[in-house]
């Protein structure tokens, strides 16, 4: 029986795999530092060809890795009665929660201890939460009457942005995903943050009254949008102005 240690490090995105204690330089290295569940159905096979031998795998990562790697020999030897892969006890690194909690002390230490007074303001910890958050922001970033209303109106399955051949997008809308709601709902905010509308439910009518406000700065949308799940990541799309919409000279600065 052969002696396999597979390391798996999801956060790097890199894996080593140990044959009787030596580096392997089997197949699997072309996906060295592709995330594991990509390549596994193959993981298993690249080892019997180098191997030709029943296994003893040891697991070095975390348990969801683990029990990916457990199914994926439990099927392989479903295929092939005469191969034996024995699991040894899994060697589990702290999950994802347990690094983000370390880290979250860290910063609260050094955000009241830092002798640089830059350091302690209320921005970098502003910054520090947003990078923290389970919310992604993706921006739809493009020149006027190029179209990024348009894509997001398909994301979302509805004709909620105003979407014509022209500067139309005067204002940011933002989209955050809320998969319990069934209706979009907003509030419309001007330049120092303070709400001014609240909508509920959100109509395109309404939308286009918003963007032609000049006294609404930004569209705080909340919805349902039905391609993804927020279980565990919460999508935010941003619709800007074009940087070229001439209707506002700090579009350019956006």
């Amino acid at each position: 029986m052969t002696n396999v240690e597979i390391r798996y490090n999801p956060f790097l995105v890199n894996t080593e795999i140990f044959i009787n204690n030596k580096p392997s330089k089997g197949q699997w290295k072309t996906y060295q530092k592709t995330r594991l569940q990509q390549w596994l159905a193959d993981l298993f096979p690249y080892l019997m060809d180098e191997c030709n031998d029943d296994l003893k795998v040891t697991f070095r990562g975390t348990q969801l890795d683990f029990e990916d790697i457990k199914a994926a020999a439990d099927e392989y030897m479903k295929q092939y009665k005469n191969v034996h892969i024995q699991l040894d006890k899994p060697m589990i690194a702290p999950d994802a929660e347990a690094r983000m909690n370390n880290l979250k002390n860290l910063f609260e230490k050094l955000h009241a201890e830092c002798p640089f007074e830059d350091l302690r303001s209320e921005d970098v910890r502003k910054k520090f939460e947003e990078a923290m958050s389970s919310k992604f922001k993706v921006s739809v970033i493009a020149t006027m009457s190029s179209g990024k209303s348009t894509l997001i109106n398909a994301m979302l399955g509805a004709d909620l942005m105003p979407a014509k051949n022209e500067a139309c997008t005067a204002t940011i809308a933002s989209i955050e995903d809320h998969d319990e709601l069934s209706e979009f709902e907003a509030v419309c905010k001007d330049e120092d943050g303070n709400a001014i509308f609240n909508c509920k439910p959100l109509s395109a009518e309404k939308m286009a009254e918003y963007n032609d406000d000049p006294r609404v700065a930004l569209i705080d949308i909340k919805g349902n949008i039905p391609f993804v799940t927020s279980q565990d990541m919460q999508l935010v799309l941003e619709d800007t102005p074009g940087p070229n919409n001439s209707r506002t000279e700090e579009h350019t600065y956006l």
